[in-house]
């Protein structure tokens, strides 16, 4: 499959999100738990994703990946309990979009390090 990869500069962007240690055969449980309990809570506030969700490594250690899962929102949102009140820094992020089942995505990050 052929990704669109692109650099670019961003602003600060307030999140909503949930930081958890998993295993690589667990993630994507976790990453459906994460963006529902989210999806969720926005909704109770009023409130809509700005961009599409997102998941961010610390980690590669497959056994206890560090990763956090969430939203951008438009503004600063107070969470609760799991859910936590966050910001990506400004700077330079590579992205790319993949659309497709889980069991797929290497194929994207792959086409992100060759970048």
């Amino acid at each position: 499959m052929d990704y669109q990869i692109t650099l670019k500069q961003k602003a600060s962007q307030p999140v909503l999100s949930v930081r958890k240690i998993t295993s690589i055969s667990k993630l994507p449980e976790e990453i459906g738990k994460a963006y529902g309990m989210i999806a969720m809570y926005m909704q109770e506030m009023g409130e809509q994703p700005k961009e599409a969700p997102f998941t961010a490594y610390y980690n590669m250690d497959m056994d206890n990946l560090d990763v956090e899962m969430g939203f951008p929102v438009s503004k600063s949102i107070t969470g609760r309990g799991e859910i936590k009140a966050g910001e990506i820094p400004e700077g330079k992020y590579v992205e790319g979009m993949y659309k497709g089942p889980y069991s797929g995505i290497s194929s994207a990050y792959d086409a992100m390090s060759a970048w």
